[in-house]
């Protein structure tokens, strides 16, 4: 066998793509826009015509044209540039906090399946406890009490924060989805045998749940995307100078939405369109994986 051919994807998986790909259409589509903004963040300093940090008082407010595609702000810095570095912002940040908050979840939701009884009790009444407060709430809690990182780049409070905020919904749906597992012939078959409970956990029971956990962090990235829109909007998440496309919404953008609309149409339409994709993707994959719906 050649390097070429070991290197290869194996053809059922070929196969499986392919399906994917003919059976969601919409799910498609979704994760071509998605590729495109990872793409456009990973690339960044090479597709900004302008740095997204520099200050031009003598095109401030230019409307958009072949030169500013999308148009300056009030201090002249080229919105282009500043939605593509935003890209990088939020995508980061989304994915970040959503692969973090759904990993612990579904760790606390599997723990809390297995051990059942006063574990069991304890998880879900925290958990209940959590979950009375709106997200986007329980966010700003958080961000509150530990206040921003120092550090220059992303804030990882801010990831930490939205991090936090998944986590109970998170282990509420792995939950549901591990208490039939750990029911199954082969786990009773592991305890018997003697085998630690982490390793049952990890080995036995954490692969089962890998089609929600996949699911999970597809919607919750769209969800952090725009926790940290919000954040950033209300002046709690990304500060200056980071390009963020919720702080290119506040502060003195709403002075000149009349004068200057583009400065607010092109920030919320990436966040619109990004949030759309990851939500399309997520739906897409959740029908792919229920029997109930998905298409042989």
């Amino acid at each position: 066998m050649s390097g070429g051919d070991e290197l290869s994807i194996p053809p059922r998986r070929r196969g499986a793509v392919r399906r994917f790909l003919a059976s969601q259409p919409v799910g498609t589509i979704g994760l071509c826009v998605v590729v495109l903004m990872a793409a456009a963040a990973a690339f960044a300093d090479w597709l900004a015509p302008y740095d997204p940090l520099a200050l031009g008082f003598d095109t401030a407010l230019q409307p958009p044209s072949m030169e500013h595609l999308f148009g300056t702000d009030s201090l002249g810095r080229d919105i282009f540039s500043r939605v593509i570095f935003g890209a990088r912002t939020a995508l980061t940040i989304g994915v970040s906090a959503s692969l973090v908050g759904c990993s612990i979840g579904a760790l606390i939701g599997i723990a809390s399946a297995y051990y059942g009884g006063l574990v069991d009790l304890i998880i879900q009444r925290l958990t209940d406890l959590m979950l009375a407060l709106p997200i986007i709430v329980l966010a700003i809690v958080i961000v509150a009490i530990f206040g921003r990182s120092t550090s220059e780049g992303i804030d990882l409070n801010v990831i930490f924060a939205i991090a936090i905020a998944i986590i109970p919904n998170a282990a509420r749906v792995i939950r549901s989805s591990a208490l039939t597992i750990v029911t199954m012939p082969y786990v009773e078959a592991a305890r018997a045998s003697g085998l630690r409970s982490a390793r049952i956990i990890l080995r036995h029971i954490a692969p089962n749940v890998a089609a929600p956990f996949l699911i999970l962090v597809s919607a919750y990235i769209a969800q952090s995307i725009l926790l940290e829109a919000a954040l950033s909007f209300l002046g709690l998440g990304v500060t200056e100078p980071q390009p963020s496309w919720g702080l290119m919404l506040s502060g003195n953008t709403s002075d000149f939405y009349r004068e200057a609309p583009w400065m607010i149409v092109f920030p919320g339409l990436s966040i619109t369109v990004t949030v759309l994709a990851f939500s399309l993707v997520g739906d897409s994959l959740r029908d792919w994986f229920d029997p109930k719906f998905r298409v042989r």
